[in-house]
């Protein structure tokens, strides 16, 4: 089980937004950040150490993108964990 959320509040970002997300079990191989456009084109992926379970936390720099509508999905041991909509402005 895996829990997303932003830091900043819901209004347009600019270049850059903290991600922090939770990990509730232990034991799993790999959690990764995908970041995709409106269109499902992936812009960015992240892969992040996530040994045990707990908060973590992953700033995204989003500086080298057009504005517009992003997602950041959470992938834990390759399945969907959960996805956020992301506004660069």
């Amino acid at each position: 089980h895996a829990q997303v959320s932003q830091t900043c509040s819901v209004r347009p970002f600019d270049n850059e937004i903290q991600i922090e997300f939770v990990i509730g079990q232990d034991n799993h191989r790999s959690s990764n950040l995908v970041f995709s456009d409106i269109l499902g084109r992936t812009v960015d992926a992240a892969s992040i150490a996530t040994p045990t379970a707990g908060r973590y936390s992953y700033r995204w720099n989003a500086s080298q993108l057009p504005s517009g509508i992003y997602f950041a999905t959470l992938l834990v041991d390759n399945t969907k964990a959960h996805t956020i909509k992301l506004i660069l402005k």
